[in-house]
């Protein structure tokens, strides 16, 4: 599970009607981050790119650097749904797929904002 661009992520951004550009909605959806974890009294480092690949590994690093007690306390503020494909911690792929879970559910908060502001 490999995404390339915020459409592939979120087919509905497709649809959305706004004046911000891919780049744009991409460092909404880093920006959403950030607030999540900075309301949690975390810290991410700034991501070197406005890409979904980039913005991706740079997520998987901060998520594997967590401590066990702090994942489950960013998962709830993240509000990742409990029926969403999470995935098995025993698995080689965990934070890989937790980080696409976790940037979709992102990117889902920065187009619903979008979609019912205007």
């Amino acid at each position: 599970m490999a995404f390339s661009s915020l459409h592939q992520l979120v087919p509905q951004f497709s649809t959305l009607s706004t004046e911000l550009k891919m780049h744009e909605l991409l460092q909404a959806v880093w920006a959403q981050l950030e607030k999540d974890i900075h309301a949690l009294g975390l810290v991410i480092s700034p991501v070197d790119g406005i890409e979904l690949p980039i913005m991706h590994q740079h997520l998987v690093i901060f998520l594997r650097e967590l401590t066990p007690s702090s994942l489950p306390e960013f998962l709830y503020r993240v509000d990742l749904p409990e029926t969403s494909e999470v995935l098995d911690p025993s698995t080689e792929d965990f934070f890989e797929n937790l980080a696409w879970q976790i940037l979709r559910r992102e990117a889902l908060k920065v187009y619903f904002r979008l979609h019912y502001a205007g």
